[in-house]
């Protein structure tokens, strides 16, 4: 058995009886979510970029790093390349962020 794909069909929940309602957020509440939710130990805190800083890049990788030496630590043994929806996606998605934040 195959796990579901994002958006199948067939990994749609069924839900009985009524439809559970989404959750409203403030401004400051979702600031402060995606500011602060780090995971493990870092879950709380909050970090900012340097005033200074007045570009942020990006990149996807086509392959595995080659800046360093053994396997990387962000993806250890498991890191894959993306396929081109995914590449596609990503490049979408940061396009709509600095939409979003510009």
């Amino acid at each position: 058995m195959s796990s579901p794909k994002p958006f199948d069909d067939s990994s749609a929940l069924i839900f009985l009886g009524t439809t559970p309602t989404k959750p409203t957020f403030t401004t400051s509440q979702i600031i402060y979510q995606i500011t602060t939710s780090w995971g493990g130990t870092l879950t709380g805190y909050t970090f900012q970029w340097p005033s200074s800083l007045s570009t942020i890049s990006y990149s996807i990788n086509s392959g595995t790093p080659t800046n360093g030496s053994g396997v990387p630590s962000e993806g250890g043994s498991h890191l894959v390349n993306m396929d081109a929806l995914q590449v596609a996606t990503a490049r979408l998605s940061f396009q709509l962020w600095d939409d979003l934040i510009a």
